[in-house]
């Protein structure tokens, strides 16, 4: 008889009192056989070749297995009393003796490969946990607190590892396959999906899942954990008040976007805001926002929709602000053209270590799109459009800090006139071993000094 991916064989089970069964193992020998008696076991272990189950997306398997039990579909205790139940027939049957924390923690493990997303279910309902990676199905590591953890966790096999990914996808009406292996998803919940699979991945399926809060944060949350002073979040809340065009530099899980929700809130009630991304991350704390999303296109090649398309409809919309999540391309001539055309005050998010990384990143995608372009107009196209750079960083302990707030001032003899308002130095360590920081703040006024007054704002620095 063929097992299932996950299970072994019966003569591959260890059953001897000094020996036991792990439970990992007894997961898929009580999975497998469940299903295969409830006829369930090839949607559930191959759901991408099963129609009902592609067509009816998320918790098909759950709907069809309480159907067969008859109990409710909502009925989630009826449910784990039904597995209980089904775990003691296949201790019995095996003349095996679990202790009380064992047989919670096995029918959890259960319950968690048929409902949720098996070992991956309680790193994701942990909160302390803000990402997941997976480098095939050995290796599973995690960013905890700001610091990163490889666990002692596996998945089953590979085949293990692409059911939970199929699983992931599914609801999202999205399929990854062998002509389509990269996918980038955002789940209901909140969650940033990137799985990359054979054979663009040489080894094995790779997932990455970016978490996002629950609970919005506030200004006063990142102060709290020390990412920011009040000086400094009074500065950029004036900046925002008095429309400042602002761009978030910073590497990949820096706290860009956390930054920018936060910020968002000095943004007036009355003023309409549209938001567009790739992947929807923006979760402003606004009211009056139109989020837009672009759109890859499909298998045929049909309905793409970019940026660009999204700029244009944006333009319509009569927005007060504009705020793009990682400009990558030729784009930002559209954004700073838009900017220039009386939507003071908006904001783009980029990949960047260092305000003139940025501003250098920005020409480079400018000159892309426009080859012909004259260095001096490509200079003030930015300076036009940005008016302030918040570079935010991920120090080597995981505290995610404002490394600077930068006032772009112009451009004299060719290079970009920089004025570090407040610049973040590593001072030390401390006893645990954490590092130690300080804010420098720089004694020259920005040039944009009048136009905080002007919408009634002094330089809180």
């Amino acid at each position: 008889m063929r097992m299932g991916h996950g299970c072994l064989a019966p003569n591959q089970r260890r059953n001897k009192m000094n020996e036991p069964t792990p439970l990992r193992e007894l997961v898929g020998t009580i999975v497998y056989a469940w299903l295969t008696e409830l006829d369930l076991a090839a949607p559930f272990y191959d759901p991408q070749s099963d129609p009902v189950v592609e067509g009816e997306g998320g918790g098909q398997i759950v709907q069809r297995l309480t159907r067969r039990l008859g109990l409710a579909p909502s009925d989630g205790s009826a449910l784990r009393h039904a597995i209980a139940s089904r775990i003691q027939m296949t201790l019995q049957a095996q003349a095996l003796t679990l202790s009380a924390e064992a047989n919670a923690a096995l029918l959890q493990q259960v319950y968690d490969e048929i409902v949720g997303l098996s070992i991956l279910q309680p790193l994701l309902d942990d909160q302390t946990i803000a990402e997941i990676m997976v480098n095939g199905p050995q290796a599973i590591y995690v960013e905890q607190r700001g610091t990163l953890h490889k666990l002692n966790l596996s998945f089953d096999d590979s085949a293990h590892l692409m059911r939970i990914i199929q699983r992931l996808l599914l609801p999202l009406g999205t399929k990854i396959d062998s002509d389509h292996p990269i996918v980038m998803a955002h789940s209901d919940h909140g969650t940033l999906i990137q799985a990359v699979i054979p054979p663009i991945a040489l080894d094995e399926p790779s997932l990455t899942l970016r978490k996002f809060r629950r609970n919005r944060l506030t200004v006063e949350d990142l102060i709290r954990f020390g990412s920011l002073t009040p000086a400094m979040a009074a500065l950029l809340q004036a900046c925002i008040g008095a429309r400042l065009n602002i761009l978030v530099a910073g590497g990949t899980g820096s706290g860009k976007t956390t930054l920018l929700n936060v910020l968002s809130a000095a943004i007036p009630d009355n003023e309409r805001v549209v938001t567009i991304e790739d992947v929807a991350m923006l979760h402003l704390a606004k009211e009056h926002v139109v989020r837009l999303v672009t759109r890859p296109p499909d298998r045929q090649g049909r309905g793409a929709i970019s940026k660009h398309d999204l700029l244009r409809a944006a333009a319509q919309m009569r927005p007060e602000r504009v705020i793009i999540g990682d400009v990558q391309g030729s784009e930002v001539v559209d954004l700073l053209r838009l900017i220039s055309e009386g939507h003071d005050g908006s904001m783009v998010l980029m990949h960047a270590n260092t305000p003139s990384d940025a501003l250098a990143r920005l020409e480079t995608m400018i000159l892309c799109s426009n080859p012909g372009l004259p260095e001096a107009h490509v200079q003030r196209l930015i300076t036009t459009g940005i008016d302030l750079i918040i570079q935010q960083t991920r120090l080597e302990d995981g505290q995610r800090k404002v490394a600077s707030i930068t006032a772009l001032e112009g451009v004299e003899q060719g290079a970009y006139v920089l004025n570090d308002l407040v610049a973040l130095e590593v001072t030390g360590k401390d006893a645990q071993g954490r590092l130690t920081t300080r804010w420098n703040q720089s004694s020259q006024q920005p040039s944009f000094l009048p136009r905080l007054a002007a919408y009634g704002f002094t330089l809180p620095l």
